[in-house]
């Protein structure tokens, strides 16, 4: 079988058969790439976004890999696929606009049957929700790096929202989708109600099947935060939650991953963006300085550390479909407090395997982190459970075995 992958980027194999060493890796794409790389059966192209190099082309025994950039995207499409006649074509992600051009090329070609686009969020719904709880004249003010960027809150909510009308597109003309939720399943399906729709649940980086986690190692009374830069994942609700939760457990310390938004040079703060403003006026504004602790930029292994280091992990998102990093936490036993929004109920149970709330309440928000310090037996049982079932659901070789059975499917259908 000939599968041909279009992503947004890179992945480890590619980075590596180029010679990219330096580069970082931890993508959630990366197992399974090495994975169909390694099938005598298959015969593996990955056809990714690459501004910087947008015309490379790479081969190995296991896998062939070519790049496109945005001016050259639709040509380098139909020129990878005209040639390389796959049977499959599986496009990662429908909220990117080369996604669009994508399917078009397809329907062009001839091949839009053979082609099946995976859901990642749903970013035409995350563009309803991209600033809730963010204060109106906030959401509208500039920074002196949003004035010359012309991109404050509200125009990179509109930014999510034309980005959201391409995906709709997609799915519009799409013939077959994967998704792994019953909420993206249900908004795709009343966006195009003849889609075929194949459920497939993710693999995650390769570092969370490596894990124990040691109790005693644990920071009392810790919260891990994925990360701040967007408003979409909520920080600003977990600082408003922070007094709430202070009141009883005094020396609570917020972990987040990002710079420090604390510790600024006079150029950095010229580079702080609205959102950051805003987030350095909670902290002060709830005398939070020393509860908040900026972890940087953390690669993929440090992740891992600190999840396990972690007393509880927290997901504030305004809306998620299905959450790498809650997935994470769950697989490495750190027990979770979530927003209960979009597809977060299909991945944790609760209060089985975890406490979700209402997204836009900071104080059932206080009150879920509470819970978790205050009943450490009960918690951890619910983080054993959730354990069990994210080892199940991230299983690679059994991901790997759906969706090779569901290229299967669409070839003979």
């Amino acid at each position: 079988m000939r599968v041909l992958w279009i992503c947004n980027q890179k992945v480890k194999i590619v980075s590596e058969l180029l010679g990219n060493t330096a580069q970082v890796f931890g993508g959630w794409l990366d197992m399974p790439a090495e994975m169909l790389s390694k099938n005598p059966d298959i015969d593996f192209s990955i056809l990714y976004r690459d501004l910087a190099s947008p015309e490379t082309d790479g081969k190995t025994a296991g896998f062939s890999c070519h790049s496109f950039g945005d001016k050259n995207c639709r040509k380098r499409m139909e020129s990878v696929i005209s040639s390389g006649k796959p049977d499959i074509i599986h496009i990662h992600g429908a909220e990117f606009f080369h996604s669009l051009i994508a399917v078009e090329v397809c329907e062009k070609l001839g091949v839009l049957d053979r082609c099946v686009v995976s859901i990642q969020g749903i970013i035409s719904e995350y563009a309803k929700h991209y600033a809730d709880g963010v204060p109106e004249h906030i959401v509208n003010s500039y920074t002196f790096r949003d004035f010359l960027r012309h991109d404050n809150i509200a125009l990179a909510k509109e930014a999510y929202a034309a980005r959201g009308r391409a995906e709709i597109e997609v799915l519009k003309k799409a013939k077959n989708i994967i998704g792994r939720t019953d909420w993206d399943k249900e908004t795709c399906l009343r966006i195009n109600y003849g889609l075929n729709y194949y459920f497939c649940n993710e693999t995650l980086r390769p570092s969370f099947y490596r894990t124990s986690r040691d109790e005693r190692s644990v920071i009392p009374h810790s919260i891990f935060f994925s990360q701040y830069t967007s408003p979409v994942k909520g920080f600003h609700f977990l600082l408003e939650a922070m007094p709430g939760i202070l009141e009883r457990f005094p020396d609570t310390k917020i972990y987040v991953t990002g710079g420090d938004l604390m510790k600024l040079s006079v150029q950095q703060r010229l580079r702080l963006t609205s959102y950051n403003r805003y987030l350095i006026s909670l902290i002060n504004k709830n005398s939070l300085n020393n509860n908040v602790v900026f972890l940087g930029n953390l690669p993929e292994e440090n992740m891992c550390k600190q999840y396990l280091l972690s007393e509880v992990f927290v997901s504030a998102s305004t809306l998620e479909n299905s959450s790498n990093s809650i997935c994470e936490a769950m697989i490495t036993g750190c027990p979770v407090a979530a927003s209960s929004t979009g597809g977060t109920p299909s991945i944790l149970e609760s209060p089985e395997e975890g406490l979700l709330y209402r997204y836009d309440d900071p104080n059932a928000l206080a009150d879920s982190v509470c819970r978790v310090f205050e009943d450490k037996e009960k918690s951890s049982a619910m983080a054993e459970k959730a354990m069990v079932r994210a080892k199940e659901r991230h299983d690679p070789q059994k991901n790997m075995q759906r969706l090779l059975q569901i290229y299967g499917e669409i070839c003979n259908s």
